[in-house]
């Protein structure tokens, strides 16, 4: 046993590791930190918007109705589920990449 190398006996353990850690994210078992896994379809199925108060010059408040994006949205399917136009939610939101969204970022659904 003397001269041998001790990555020989250290390799099949790390292997076994990747394997499993692979398996587990692959079935997707472990939902991501802070969800609900029972809840997960529903609030994919359909999504939520939210209305968030706009700061104005004026006294009154004016409300504007906005979605959080979420792990897999994309900006066609947020447009669909909301029932506006692709071509709108693209004028909305002009200062937004549409083709790269990332989750929790906040998208305008109406003037």
């Amino acid at each position: 046993m003397v001269g041998r190398n001790p990555a020989r006996f250290l390799a099949p353990i790390a292997l076994i590791a990747f394997a499993f850690a692979l398996y587990s994210v692959l079935s997707g078992e472990n939902p991501p930190a802070g969800e609900d896994s029972g809840n997960r379809t529903s609030q994919e199925a359909t999504p939520t918007a939210t209305e968030t108060p706009e700061k104005e010059e004026a006294s009154t408040s004016k409300k504007r109705k906005t979605y959080t994006v979420k792990s897999g949205d994309t900006a066609s399917g947020i447009a669909e589920a909301n029932g506006i136009d692709l071509e709108t939610l693209a004028e909305l939101n002009q200062d937004l990449d549409l083709g790269a969204l990332s989750p929790g970022q906040k998208i305008r659904l109406e003037e």
